[in-house]
Formats: structure tokens, C-alpha cells, sequence
């Protein structure tokens, strides 16, 4: 009798029925095939979609709920097929209790800030989720194995071809039209002509910047998701020097080059330094693997874990010396300068200053954090004055996980990714019985020949889903004006072509160690210890997949035989109570309130006001956990109310609606810093307009909270300075200016010095400035408060 803690040997397969009864799961491959291919339409398409706005914005909440709906269709295919094996082990326990946990931190913290942001994250982790699951389930077979791992390479080859056309091509003419008439192209683009205009000086950086996005609005992101693939391709290349043909190893030499070009252009000094650290990481995985077992994976036959040969040395100095090379060129073309070194030690200095702040947040809810994506307004209150900027995430994956969710967060995905990697490798596994029925290796190998065609389908149909998919995720494709097509269709079709070409022979009979998995996998997670962000879906689900591929080939059957009805009953459930969940707090209330706040603002712009206001309330109702649609009414109403060409009793309205929608504002989310600013610098603009020393008062209360909220803000600081000398309250005046200039000297950051902004954005020509102040930077007038204690010309009479 075997003993329960006797070893267990794993196969390189999954388990297969001793015979193929035409009810076993290879007489139903179609269903399987499909739902195959819409795993990787959906891997395929998410960095399609900006992720730097699936948590602010729930961009991502079409994949998030169709990643859902993928885990109902796979509990149908249990039903319609039991002859499967269910693929689980207790280390996915681990990752049950960090989603749960997840849950509680988004109920307990996240909904009591920004509600509709907190739950934006909380669905992203659960995407990852459902594709982590699925991927253990369909892509089981070392082939399929690869094959995914062949998407994600097309992916990054996409992305890397479309950061090299911005390069060369759009960003060129994008600079060319701008120096032809800037004047106009900043009117069409909504941008103030001011020179000294914050927000021209942003949109001309944007012009200027020769690093390269792809589909993502930071160039950070971008590196992230090309890393680990570049890793894993620069293996591959190199098993294809010993095996494959000529034409093989040159399209492969390319796709490497390809991906490693657009990631020298994107700056990232954190990828960079995770590239330089993979190599050393190689040996040391492959000692580690050596040390545990001789496993390797994927492989129908059994591989050594030596440390690479001599000639492996040699193709690894090659690599080095591809990279020089590129560097070089780069620096030629103008892609690469000086900077990228002599700023590395203020961007080290910068993050040091993030997770300081970051370590007192933790510090002060060390359990539940401040619920998923919540990070950056509660961050506001510990921002340090010398710090750059109001970050979004820490810059570190271990630091948002905690500050968010909470120490247990954080450590339970430590523990999660410990468990599955030494699994990966350390457990043994061995190639198919020899004898195994001839009928049944024939009939797998033609169903993994249509896998293919299935998986190939699915990549190209992204290119076509995209452009629906962005356009319902509210950020539509760039188009090239030359051909009227979209650049991704440019540049996407020959990329998915090429990496299909070269990879092809690789994915039925190549091999892809562990250890070249797990060194990419910690490429990956040394680049987000200063890059962030976990709710970037397409730098992270990357990741995921990968991390799937690997423990797919560690199997611990959920069930032995067929599965039962029951089983596949409660998958069915579980996927269908996530979908209605997700559709009832994600899915519709986004995508519903953004087509109405679009309708609003066509409306208020051919000056349809009531049906404006009917539009965004009607958005606010369907979205209750959002505060941007009473955002847009306050600032609405504002307008509205500042026009003294108007009826009295059309004003009289507008700030009655104005007094209404501040209160909704605070009220759905009363700790954002920025909300407090609007409401300040809105009510003040009111006081200009309308003399009514209540919104002075109401703008004094505003930027009381803002400051409590965001201490560290020179600026709040100054308009509280400048109200209270509207206010005749000199003492308060000179201690608000006093403090507004103290921080001022605290950093370095040219763009936000007082000295470069106004004190107000919007012109207050009437009460609250005299002509010669209206001209005057926030550092003159703070300057002159300090130094006489008159009131201004406007100012308020006791």
C-alpha cells in the first residue's frame, strides 16, 4: 500500500485516457480549440489598451469581465466533456486567500475613498486571476505551453515595431506640424497658448520626447512588458543556433533585435538594470534547478540542467556585444543621450523619497491599507515637500501591495510566487511512457497541429478587435494619415507574421527550460521593485501567463476519471457570480456613465444646458461610486455662473446647482486633496464674480481640508495665503505665505516652483487681483504678502 507522503512522479504530459473513446476529449477539440483562441485574443489584446487608465478610468473593464465570462465557458466545457483533468494544487489556495484579502481591504478601506478606483482594482486582480486558472487548464501540454509563450512574443514584437514607428515615423511629423503652427495645434488639442502655461509646457515635453509608448502612456510600462519576453527570446535564439535552419536563426536574430531596440529607446534604467541582473540570475537558476532535480520544462524528452557550455558563453557575449551595437545606433539616431546615466542617481533619489512616504502610510494601516487604488490621494498626506511629484503607485510592487491592501496582501503574493517557483524547480518531471498507445500520441499530435491554427486565429483577431475594443474602452486607436489605417494594423500584422514564422518549428519540438521561465519571471519582478505598477494589466498579465505555463506541467488533480457534474455545476456558478458581480460594479456603471458624460459635454458645448446637466446627473446616478461626474457638474455650474452677461435668475440656478453638487462632491469622496482644491479655486472664482463673501469663506474652508489633506503643497498653501488677505486676516495671510514659501524652497522641480505658476488657473480679473497682480507669479504676490501687510486692492472691508 503506498504511503500519502510518498513521492510523486509527474509527467510531462497531462494524464490521457489508456483509450480514445469517442466521447474523451479529443473528439471534442473544437470546443476547446475555441475557447483556446479566446484566451489568446484576450492575452493579445490588453496592451492594446492604455493600463495606465484601467485602474483610474476602468478602461479595462470590457477584458476584466470577458476574462469572467471565459471561466463560465470552461465550467460548460466540463459538462459537455468530463473526461478532463482539472488542474490545481494547494499553492492556489494561497492565492484564493490573497484575493480574498484583496476583497476585504477594497470593503473595509477602498470603498470609503475612491469607491469607483478601488473597485476598478479589485476586478484587475481578479482578471489575473481567471487567467492564470485558465491558462493551467488549456495550455497544459508542453507544446501548448509554448505556443502561449510564442503570443506573448508576438505581443512584445507588436509593441516593439509600434514603439519603432513612433520613433521613426509619427513622432517625427508629430514635431514637424507642431513647429509649423503651434499656435493652432495647442487650440485643437485644448491646450492654454500661454508660454509660461503649466500644461503647454507638458503637452511640448510630450512633442519633444523621442521615447517610444506603443500602446501605453508610459514608457516605464512599455520596458515591463518587453523584458521578459526579450529574456526568453534571447534563450530561444539561442537553442535555434544549434538546431534550426538559417532562415530560422536569422528571423529569430531579428525578432530579438526587434524587441531589445524599442527597449534601449524607452529609457528605463529599471529595465536595463533587470536586464543586466538576468544573466547572473540564468546560472543561478539553472544551480538551483541542478540542485533540485534535473527537471526541465517544456520538453517531450528529458534535458540536462548544466550550467551553459562553452558555446553558450560565446552566444551570450554576442548578445552583449548586439547590445552595444544598439546602443551605439541609438545614440546615432538621437534615441540614447548622456542623460539616461547622469540622471540615474535623481531618479534613485526620487523613489527613495516615495517609499519613505510610502512607509509611514503602511506605518498607519499596516492591515488593510488604504484599499486598492486608493494609493495616490491617500499618498498626498505624506508626500514629502522635497518629492517630485503626486505619484499614482510607489514605484515598487511589494510597497503598493501593502500600502494598499495591507502587510498580509503583500505577503501572501510573496508567498504565493515562493510556493510556484520552487515547485517549478523542484519537482521532477518525466517524459511519457514509451509505450504509450501509438493512436492516442497521433491523435494528440493532430489536435495540437489545429491547436495551432486555433491560437494563430486568435492572435490576428485581436488586430481586428481592437479598434471596437478601444473605442468602447474610451482611448481609440492612432491612425497613420498617410494610409488612413491604424498604426497597430501597420505595424501588427507583419509582426505577428514574423514571430509565427520564426517560432513555428520551435513550438513542436523546442524546448523551454524552467529556468529560462523563472529568470524572466525575476527580470519581471526586479524591474517592478522600482517600476510598479500590479494594475497595469499589460505589464503584468505578461507575467501571470508566464508563471501559469510553468506550473501547468505540476498538476495535482482536483478529480481522477470524469468530472463531476457537480463539480463543473459549482465552476459554472462561481464564474457566473463573479460575472454579475463585475457587471453590477464595473462593467455597466463605467461604461454607461462615460457614453453619458460624453453626450453631456457635446451637449453643454452647443449650449444645451439643462440636457447637460440631465446627462451628467444621469451618469452620476449610474455610477454612484464616482465623483468625476459631480466634478464635471461643479465645474459646469461654475462656468455658467461666472457669465454676468446672463439672465439673474439663470445664475441664481447655476450657483444653487453649484452649492448642491460641492456637497456631492466632498460627500463621495471626502479625502481627495484635489476635489478640495477644485471646490476652492471654483468658489473663489465665484467671489469674483459675484462679490458674495460666502464663497470666500466657502474657498477658505476648501483649502483648509485640501491642506490637511495634502500638507505638503505649496500652492494650496499660497491660495490659502491670498484668501486670507482677501479676508483682511494679515496674521493668517503672513503664516500661510510664510509656509507656501518654506516648501517652495524644499525642491527642486522647476515646473512646479511657485515662481512658474499662477496662483489660480482660472483669470480673476474683477475682486480677487488688481491688474498689476493679475500678471504677477504665485512667488511675487507670496513675496509681497510677506512683506507688507496692506490689504490688495480688491480686498474685502471689514
Amino acid at each position: 500500500m503506498k504511503s500519502r507522503n510518498s513521492p510523486r512522479k509527474i509527467t510531462s504530459e497531462p494524464v490521457q485516457p489508456a483509450a480514445a473513446p469517442a466521447s474523451s476529449s479529443w473528439a471534442k477539440p473544437q470546443l476547446t480549440d475555441l475557447l483556446r483562441a479566446m484566451v489568446v485574443l484576450s492575452i493579445c489584446l490588453t496592451p492594446l489598451v492604455p493600463s495606465e487608465a484601467a485602474m483610474p478610468f476602468g478602461s479595462y473593464a470590457p477584458l476584466a469581465m470577458f476574462w469572467l465570462v471565459l471561466v463560465i465557458l470552461f465550467g460548460v466545457s466540463l459538462l459537455v466533456d468530463p473526461r478532463q483533468v482539472i488542474r490545481v494544487s494547494r499553492i492556489e489556495l494561497v492565492g484564493v486567500a490573497l484575493l480574498g484579502w484583496l476583497t476585504l481591504s477594497t470593503v473595509a478601506a477602498g470603498l470609503a475613498g475612491d469607491a469607483r478606483q478601488s473597485l476598478n482594482a479589485l476586478w484587475i486582480y481578479f482578471s489575473y486571476a481567471a487567467a492564470y486558472f485558465l491558462v493551467r487548464q488549456w495550455f497544459a501540454t508542453p507544446r501548448a505551453g509554448r505556443m502561449l509563450v510564442g503570443v506573448l512574443m508576438a505581443s512584445a514584437v507588436l509593441q516593439s515595431g509600434l514603439g519603432e514607428w513612433q520613433f521613426l515615423v509619427s513622432m517625427p511629423r508629430e514635431r514637424a506640424m507642431y513647429e509649423k503652427n503651434p499656435e493652432q495645434v495647442l487650440v485643437d488639442s485644448g491646450i492654454s497658448t500661454d508660454k509660461n502655461s503649466p500644461q503647454r509646457k507638458l503637452f511640448e515635453n510630450r512633442v519633444y520626447s523621442v521615447e517610444p509608448l506603443g500602446s501605453f502612456a508610459l514608457t516605464n510600462s512599455l520596458a515591463g512588458l518587453l523584458l521578459p519576453m526579450l529574456v526568453i527570446a534571447a534563450a530561444i535564439a539561442a537553442q535555434q543556433v544549434r538546431r534550426s535552419s538559417p532562415l530560422a536563426m536569422v528571423l529569430t536574430a531579428l525578432v530579438v533585435i526587434t524587441i531589445a531596440a524599442c527597449l534601449l529607446l524607452t529609457k528605463s534604467r529599471t529595465a536595463y538594470l533587470a536586464l543586466a541582473a538576468s544573466l547572473p540570475l540564468y546560472f543561478l537558476v539553472h544551480w538551483i534547478a541542478g540542485r533540485c532535480t534535473s527537471a526541465k520544462f517544456p520538453s517531450e524528452t528529458p534535458t540536462t540542467t548544466a550550467a551553459p557550455s562553452r558555446r553558450n558563453w560565446y552566444l551570450m557575449g554576442g548578445a552583449a556585444a548586439t547590445l552595444v551595437l544598439l546602443s551605439v545606433a541609438m545614440l546615432w539616431l538621437g534615441g540614447l543621450d548622456a542623460k539616461v546615466l547622469s540622471e540615474a542617481p535623481k531618479s534613485i533619489a526620487f523613489r527613495l523619497e516615495y517609499w519613505q512616504a510610502t512607509s509611514r502610510m503602511i506605518a498607519d494601516s499596516p492591515l488593510v491599507g488604504c484599499g486598492p487604488g486608493n494609493f495616490q490621494q491617500t499618498y498626498a498626506a505624506y508626500k514629502l515637500p522635497q518629492a517630485s511629484e503626486m505619484i499614482a503607485d510607489p514605484h515598487n510592487w511589494l510597497f503598493e501591495l501593502a500600502s494598499t491592501a495591507g502587510l498580509p496582501a503583500m505577503l501572501l503574493s510573496v508567498l504565493f510566487i515562493a510556493l510556484s517557483l520552487q515547485k517549478v524547480l523542484c519537482t521532477r518531471v518525466e517524459p511519457t511512457a514509451a509505450n504509450a498507445s501509438t493512436s492516442v500520441a497521433s491523435t494528440a499530435s493532430s489536435s495540437e497541429t489545429s491547436t495551432a491554427r486555433w491560437i494563430v486565429g486568435g492572435a490576428l483577431t485581436s488586430l481586428v478587435a481592437a479598434l471596437p475594443l478601444a473605442l468602447i474602452a474610451g482611448y481609440p486607436l492612432s491612425f497613420d494619415p498617410l494610409t488612413g489605417l491604424p498604426e497597430v494594423w501597420i505595424v501588427g500584422l507583419p509582426a505577428l507574421l514574423l514571430t509565427f514564422v520564426a517560432f513555428g518549428k520551435w513550438t513542436v519540438d523546442g524546448e523551454l527550460s524552467s529556468a529560462t521561465i523563472i529568470t524572466a519571471l525575476l527580470a519581471l519582478g526586479i524591474n517592478l521593485l522600482a517600476a510598479g505598477a500590479t494594475t497595469f494589466p499589460g505589464v503584468l498579465l505578461p507575467g501571470v501567463v508566464l508563471l501559469a505555463v510553468a506550473m501547468t506541467q505540476q498538476p495535482v488533480a482536483l478529480s481522477s476519471g470524469d468530472v463531476s457534474q457537480g463539480k463543473a455545476a459549482g465552476i459554472c456558478a462561481i464564474g457566473l457570480a463573479l460575472v454579475v458581480a463585475c457587471y453590477f460594479t464595473l462593467y455597466k456603471p463605467v461604461l454607461t456613465a462615460r457614453t453619458l458624460e460624453l453626450d453631456a459635454e457635446a451637449s453643454y458645448r452647443l449650449g444645451q444646458v439643462e440636457r447637460a446637466s440631465s446627462e451628467y446627473q444621469a451618469a452620476a446616478a449610474a455610477d454612484p461610486w464616482s465623483s468625476s461626474h459631480y466634478r464635471s457638474l461643479v465645474q459646469m455650474w461654475t462656468q455658467i455662473a461666472s457669465q454676468v452677461e446672463l439672465p439673474e435668475e439663470v445664475r441664481v440656478r447655476a450657483l444653487d446647482s453649484y452649492d448642491d453638487y460641492s456637497q456631492l462632491l466632498v460627500k463621495t469622496n471626502p479625502g481627495d486633496a484635489i476635489a478640495y482644491q477644485l471646490l476652492a479655486e471654483t468658489a473663489i472664482r465665484l467671489y469674483d464674480t459675484t462679490r458674495d463673501k460666502r464663497y470666500l469663506e466657502r474657498a477658505r474652508k476648501s483649502l483648509a481640508d485640501g491642506i490637511t489633506h495634502y500638507p505638503a503643497s505649496s500652492r494650496m498653501h499660497a491660495q490659502a495665503a491670498w484668501i486670507a488677505r482677501l479676508q483682511n486676516d494679515s496674521a493668517r495671510a503672513t503664516e500661510m505665505a510664510d509656509q507656501a514659501l518654506q516648501l517652495d524652497t524644499m525642491h527642486n522641480h522647476t515646473e512646479q516652483k511657485l515662481a512658474s505658476l499662477r496662483l489660480f488657473d482660472t483669470p480673476l480679473p474683477r475682486v480677487v487681483f488688481s491688474t498689476e497682480e493679475f500678471e504677477q507669479s504665485a512667488l511675487e504676490l507670496m513675496q509681497k504678502i510677506v512683506g507688507a501687510s496692506a490689504p490688495p486692492s480688491g480686498g474685502v472691508n471689514p
